[in-house]
């Protein structure tokens, strides 16, 4: 029965025992004549609170009503919750800790830098090469691929590299300084590289400029 696939990976104890329940209540949609993905809904959907049926638009037998799904607002207890949560974070720990402030600055240079070059390369490929848009924007998209692509990499690599080495404190901290050295260093030298010895080839400042992006 298609409840019992609703879930996203149900068990072979909740299928049974679903389709049992499927068995002994059977459930039966109806057609609410959309041209759209809510056309079939169950039927006790339509006695739902969270449904409201449209019949003051319809002025013959042809127009059928129409069925507004209204979404749940979230309880007060929710708010509640949020506000418990964050009356109990340790914020004079967060404030001083040392840890806090050097990730805040790390992630800050090096958003800074890459925005940067996101957001500037395609100009200096127009003014350095005399590239038109087009050929600007084609060169400027491996860099921001390298970038997605590196990330990925870079993380998997260190959790494989903390878990080989034990994963305690230490291990985990010298691990994350060395990737964060890296993703800080590593574009700075290629940047650096870049504006001391312009190349004549738009290629040869875009594989720079990739490396410079990869990295963080």
């Amino acid at each position: 029965p298609w409840l019992a696939f609703a879930n996203d990976v149900p068990s072979e104890a909740d299928i049974v025992d679903q389709g049992h329940n499927c068995k002994e209540e059977e459930t039966v949609l109806v057609n609410t004549l959309r041209d759209d993905d809510m056309s079939l809904v169950p039927e006790h959907a339509i006695t739902s609170s969270r449904v409201r049926v449209e019949t003051e638009s319809v002025t013959s037998e042809s127009e059928p009503p129409e069925i507004i799904i209204e979404p749940e607002l979230p309880s007060s207890s929710a708010f509640e919750e949020a506000a418990t949560v964050l009356q109990e974070a340790p914020w004079k720990k967060l404030a001083t800790s040392r840890a806090v402030w050097a990730m805040a600055i790390a992630h800050a240079a090096n958003n800074f830098g890459l925005y940067i070059n996101l957001s500037w390369t395609p100009t200096f490929y127009a003014e350095q090469y005399g590239l038109s848009i087009k050929e600007s924007a084609l060169l400027s998209i491996l860099p921001s691929v390298a970038g997605a692509v590196g990330g990925l990499l870079a993380g998997n690599a260190a959790d494989y590299v903390i878990e080989r080495s034990g994963g305690g404190l230490d291990e985990r901290t010298a691990v994350r300084k060395t990737f964060q050295a890296i993703a800080l260093l590593g574009p700075a030298f290629s940047l650096f590289t870049l504006a001391n010895d312009m190349p004549s080839s738009p290629f040869t400042a875009q594989l720079l400029l990739t490396g410079a992006i990869g990295m963080q």
